[in-house]
């Protein structure tokens, strides 16, 4: 029960960090771009432009962690944890889970879809380079909350055990 709760608090972290930080980032790119186009004297654009920017940003991020970064970095966990491997290791096993499961759905989605698979890998590989930074994001993010999870728990059962 312990390792399953502790599992959903630093992925729960970690999707918040990386869903926060492209809301964040597309709002603060949608500011620059608009203060652009006031300096240059450029059209600025209809009123509803940043409403369904940030809705697609929060869209995006919460279907992309949902779906690919979170199964991704499970897996990856699981494999390190299981064959006893070094937590640097994590981030390089994930770039490769997060590649492998990409090119397949593509694959998968370009065979059902009956569409060129070199149409399907071109896609995979623009997501790939896309979520590389969210990916790593969610995998620092994912580990500081670990580690602060378990200073937590290293306290709290210090005290604990101390007073019983």
């Amino acid at each position: 029960m312990q390792y399953a709760m502790r599992f959903a608090i630093k992925h729960a972290v970690a999707g918040s960090v990386v869903i926060g930080g492209i809301v964040g980032l597309t709002a603060a790119s949608y500011i620059a771009l608009l203060a652009w186009a006031i300096l240059a004297g450029g059209d600025l654009g209809g009123p509803l432009a940043f409403p369904f920017l940030v809705l697609f940003a929060v869209v995006a991020s919460v279907v992309s962690v949902g779906l690919i970064l979170l199964p991704t970095t499970a897996l990856t966990e699981w494999i390190c944890v299981t064959r006893n491997l070094r937590l640097a290791l994590q981030i390089p096993i994930a770039t490769v889970c997060l590649w492998t499961y990409l090119i397949s759905a593509a694959l998968v989605v370009a065979l059902l879809r009956g569409t060129p698979l070199s149409s399907a890998t071109f896609t995979a590989s623009v997501v790939f380079v896309l979520l590389l930074a969210p990916l790593g994001a969610y995998w620092w993010s994912m580990q500081s909350a670990d580690w602060l999870l378990g200073t937590v728990t290293k306290w709290w059962n210090s005290i604990r055990y101390t007073h019983d």
